[in-house]
């Protein structure tokens, strides 16, 4: 009886066609997505909170809705506040894997 790990390297047949199910593969891919994800994640916020301030402003015809993320006051405050944050989440991590790592 061959063991779950064996059958991920030697790679098992796809139920359409008779390619080989590679995971490796699908991790790459997985990972390129999340990485497409974020940079337009970032994009977006870039442009609501830096960007649209430097564009004129809006007609009255034009969206409400980029009228009201324009004279909005909260997201260029999130990054300031999201820093500190993600340092001590960053610090607490570490911490509670250094402390599984040597009991």
């Amino acid at each position: 009886m061959r063991s779950s790990r064996e059958e991920l390297d030697s790679g098992r047949k796809a139920s359409d066609g008779g390619e080989r199910f590679d995971p490796r593969r699908m991790i790459k891919a997985l990972g390129w997505l999340l990485l497409a994800a974020s940079t337009f994640s970032l994009l977006l916020f870039l442009y609501a909170a830096f960007i649209i301030r430097l564009l004129p402003a809006p007609s009255k015809e034009g969206s409400p809705l980029l009228a009201a993320i324009r004279e909005d006051q909260y997201y260029h405050l999130l990054v300031p506040v999201t820093v500190p944050v993600a340092v001590v989440a960053v610090y607490l991590n570490w911490f509670s894997i250094n402390l599984f790592s040597h009991s």
